[in-house]
């Protein structure tokens, strides 16, 4: 799992520097709408590029975590003593089925946090555009920028009113050169940072979004097999082994033993259909039996 996710999150490193390296290399004071045109050109396709690597990664990486986790649980399974039951052979196309189900959702997440790139790019670029004209518009960079940049941009304005800014329809311009290279700087910090992707009203930078989604939906798929094989073997225990680092969130599951169908006297049903409980969870789970409980115990 852990190279998969390396290969992903290479991916979308390359990606985050070459429009990293695009917008910082943009010069306000000889900016025009052509530049910005072949900019935004350019992320474009870095763009395409990324969603047709994602869907390479997607099947690749979603499939091996399935069936990797398939081969491993068929082993426990048989040490445990666990037999399969005649009328559930192996059905390729059932799994073929699941695994194309959590490859299209693990696409659906890359897709979405690619398009809000092109968006946050698009902001930055009609930032440029006013700053080119040393008109650079409050409440259009207060759209786009975080509270630390909105009270640099508020700051600058209370100076340009001072200094009585000129007006238009009511809406306060800075006209000023040097007001708009200052606030140009604060928005390169941003970009420089990466900080690309929006979701749910939080933003991450490609790399760290790239894990977060790659080793969450990995852990999906390996639950999802699991649990597959756990119904051809008729069994229907499972522990949630210790790891290092556990968090808060899971720290109630760690160590427990679950009923699949919660149909196992004695045992509580697996909480919301097993790991991963949220992005970035580190648990998993692990078929298990009575048999081989009272043996561990022994």
């Amino acid at each position: 799992m852990k190279a998969r996710i390396a290969e992903i999150r290479a991916v979308y490193e390359t990606a985050a520097a070459r429009i990293v390296g695009i917008l910082s290399g943009l010069d306000p004071a000889n900016f025009t709408s052509v530049e910005s045109g072949r900019a935004m050109q350019k992320i474009k396709e870095i763009i395409l590029l990324l969603n047709d690597q994602v869907r390479i990664w997607a099947s690749a990486a979603i499939r091996a975590a399935y069936d990797e986790s398939v081969d491993t649980a068929r082993t426990r399974l048989e040490l445990i003593g666990a037999k399969r039951l005649p009328e559930r052979k192996y059905n390729p196309i059932r799994h073929d089925k699941k695994i194309g189900q959590l490859t299209k959702t693990v696409m659906g997440d890359y897709f979405k946090a690619n398009l809000t790139i092109e968006k946050t790019a698009r902001k930055y670029l009609a930032v440029m555009d006013q700053a080119a004209a040393a008109v650079v518009r409050v409440e259009q960079i207060q759209e786009f920028d975080p509270a630390e940049v909105r009270g640099f941009i508020d700051r600058m304005v209370r100076a340009a009113l001072a200094a009585k800014t000129k007006y238009n329809l009511g809406q306060a311009h800075l006209t000023s050169k040097d007001i708009a290279a200052k606030i140009m700087a604060k928005l390169r910090d941003k970009i420089g940072g990466g900080d690309f992707i929006t979701i749910n009203g939080r933003d991450y930078n490609l790399k760290s979004y790239s894990e977060l989604v790659a080793r969450t939906r990995m852990r999906e798929a390996s639950t999802e097999a699991t649990i597959e094989q756990c119904k051809q073997y008729d069994n229907d225990l499972v522990e949630i082994p210790s790891h290092e680092n556990p968090c808060d969130l899971c720290d109630e599951y760690v160590g427990n033993i679950y009923s699949i169908s919660g149909e196992t006297e004695g045992y509580e049903l697996l909480p919301d259909g097993g790991p991963p409980w949220h992005p970035n969870c580190l648990c998993y789970m692990n078929a298990v039996s009575e048999n081989a409980l009272a043996w561990r115990n022994a």
